[in-house]
């Protein structure tokens, strides 16, 4: 696979000198056109206009140096495009106990615990060059009246309705990323894509041979809020994970909040009966396990309630959702990947992707959603 991925990149460093790149992403919670940069007078050598999520045409630095990575998966974005060293301001908590073994230096990034919200002052000291936020309107003209660069990055609305379009929903998020953050991010964009694409095909090899009845049915938890009850709905990325692992999620027909998560009830819970149940955000089954509500739905009967796995993000909403959906697979058809050693796989990600070579013992951590022993 290394080898392969060597010759890809190869590749993409030629293909890159020929012709650029640039890809739009999906639409944000503004309801614009897809983030794309575009030329303009106006735009000096060192920079060029961006429109963001939110419509608006930003003067950004073609290479920023320091980076404020405030929106959720922006800063293991940063990481996986080989552009961490520039990240100086991050969300509080999206800095985890992996992302730190990792990548040591997070321990000097600061933590910007109101990343929605940011106090200007904080990011004006640490003299950050472009800010990576969420499509917040009044946040954004916040921190632009304090003479900040910052983007507007996030899609809270579904974009897509087939797993053909989840995918490149997907992709065309962290070709965002690469071509926002510049330098050599393109390169390694290109890698991952192609190692996506080549996960993927091996997926659907095996997975295309089954009928919609084969698809287990499943409920995805969120988060330990309401015991259980926090999940997610249409349209999330963990729909589309499921989907492309060969299951069919038990909320895809409730209706979406904006952020695709929410409240259902334990009425609700009962009528679906899944046949499997993963916990995504929480690292106990005992939450499921110890209430008496849930005894009497088929996953708790079968003793198939999982928590899901965690590394330098969460695995439902990072560039590791590839090895969610691997990981999804191997759950729910075992006769189908008993060849698929996870371990493995996630020791090749994080050697690929990452630059670094993770134990056995570590790998089966992040697959448990345990912390670094």
């Amino acid at each position: 696979m290394k080898k392969i991925i060597s010759i890809l990149l190869s590749l993409t460093l030629i293909l890159g000198l020929l012709a650029g790149c640039s890809t739009p992403a999906a639409e944000g919670e503004c309801d614009s056109p897809a983030p794309s940069p575009s030329a303009s007078s106006g735009a000096g050598a060192d920079t060029v206009l961006y429109t963001d999520n939110c419509g608006r045409e930003v003067e950004i630095p073609t290479d920023p140096q320091r980076i404020a990575a405030l929106y959720g998966p922006t800063f293991e974005a940063s990481l996986l495009l080989g552009l961490a060293d520039r990240v100086v301001a991050s969300m509080g908590g999206s800095l985890t106990a992996w992302a730190q073994v990792v990548y040591p230096r997070a321990a000097e990034i600061a933590s910007i615990n109101n990343p929605q919200t940011p106090n200007v002052e904080d990011l004006t000291a640490l003299d950050v060059d472009l800010v990576m936020h969420w499509s917040t309107p009044d946040a954004l003209e916040n921190m632009e009246n304090a003479g900040l660069t910052a983007l507007g990055l996030s899609a809270a609305e579904p974009t897509w309705s087939t797993t053909d379009e989840y995918v490149q929903a997907v992709k065309d998020e962290y070709r965002t990323y690469a071509t926002v953050l510049g330098d050599d991010a393109m390169e390694r964009y290109q890698l991952w894509e192609a190692y996506f694409d080549e996960k993927l095909d091996y997926l659907d090899s095996r997975i295309s041979t089954l009928s919609q009845e084969d698809y287990p049915t499943v409920y995805y938890i969120r988060s330990n809020e309401n015991d259980g009850l926090q999940a997610y709905l249409n349209h999330h990325g963990a729909e589309g994970e499921v989907m492309l692992a060969g299951g069919t999620l038990v909320t895809g027909d409730y209706d979406a909040s904006v952020n695709s998560y929410g409240t259902v009830t334990m009425e609700d819970v009962i009528g679906w009966d899944p046949e499997i149940i993963i916990l995504g955000r929480c690292t106990d089954t005992g939450m499921i396990y110890d209430n008496p509500a849930w005894s009497s739905i088929t996953a708790v009967q079968n003793g198939d309630v999982y928590v899901g796995p965690n590394g330098v993000f969460y695995w439902d909403s990072s560039s590791e959702r590839v090895l969610n959906i691997l990981w999804l697979a191997k759950l729910l058809h075992p006769d189908l990947f008993e060849d698929l050693d996870m371990v493995a796989e996630v020791q090749e990600y994080y050697s690929t992707f990452y630059g670094y070579d993770l134990s056995e013992e570590h790998a089966k951590l992040i697959l448990a959603h345990q912390d670094p022993a």
